[in-house]
């Protein structure tokens, strides 16, 4: 009988001794997953304080031409991406950094004309981040051109050759949709296409709807467009909570269509209901 007690107790501690390195892994294991969330977290927190702020520059005294204003933000550049080798094309893409102590800075200037680009050989690049603007470096020329004149968010782009011609594809913002004083990747986001030689910007828009992604079609001029609907108008999209519609844009005509006709939208709405 004793024995059969000791070998009971020695049971019961090894069983214990096992429990408690098992929930010793358990808290271990939760505790990294928690480091690594708050560090996700953190990266995440520090992508939305760098949004562009809407009332950045603020004017001193009466809004007039050539006052003083006051600089939260300063642009900060990225480095260049050649994406034409014959024509020496580079693109740079510019993004901003909030500054620690606001500056007194006098009112900024026009920018300047733009060139026109062409070539044969070129390299693909995307950009993913908060940008502001982009450049686009002519080498050979030295000439520099800035694809935007007004402020917007942009949140990533990536540079295309349709039918020989040069393009940047962009993903962006200009409309602060949920009011929050910022734009950033939580406002409804437009299609931007930019024609590096022509130096045309065209951006592709729906009242109510943000884009969530593109989809270029293979030797073609066609790009497929995933819009979601803003249906609880709070003017951000959840694509998993509101419904996504496809668009067809057609770069030389510069139109944009339905991708699913009607009937066929009706059909398979109908298969649910």
């Amino acid at each position: 009988m004793d024995k059969l007690t000791k070998y009971n107790q020695k049971l019961l501690a090894i069983l214990g001794t096992l429990l408690v390195v098992a929930l010793t892994i358990i808290l271990l294991g939760a505790g990294i997953f928690f480091i690594i969330d708050q560090v996700e977290d953190a990266k995440r927190n520090h992508a939305r304080d760098n949004a562009l702020v809407l009332e950045n520059a603020t004017q001193t005294n009466d809004s007039t031409e050539n006052q003083p204003v006051i600089r939260k933000q300063e642009i900060s550049f990225d480095s260049p991406r050649l994406i034409d080798t014959l024509k020496a094309l580079y693109l740079v893409p510019i993004s901003q950094v909030n500054l620690k102590n606001p500056e007194l800075i006098e009112s900024n200037e026009d920018m300047e004309p733009s060139p026109s680009y062409s070539g044969r050989k070129f390299a693909y690049h995307r950009y993913s981040g908060l940008y502001n603007n982009i450049l686009v470096y002519h080498h050979k020329e030295n000439s520099k051109v800035a694809v935007f004149d007004r402020k917007i968010s942009i949140h990533a782009f990536e540079n295309w050759v349709v039918s020989n011609r040069h393009y940047l594809f962009i993903e962006g913002v200009t409309n602060d949709s949920n009011k929050d004083k910022k734009l950033n990747h939580e406002d409804l986001q437009s299609f931007f296409i930019y024609d590096i030689e022509d130096h045309k910007l065209q951006e592709i828009q729906i009242d109510g709807y943000g884009l969530v992604d593109y989809y270029v079609i293979h030797e073609s001029e066609d790009i497929i467009l995933r819009f979601g609907k803003d249906k609880d108008q709070n003017g951000e999209l959840d694509e998993y909570q509101e419904p996504i519609v496809l668009k067809r844009y057609n770069i030389s005509s510069a139109s944009i269509t339905d991708f699913i006709d009607k009937d066929l939208l009706k059909k398979m709405q109908q298969l649910i209901d």
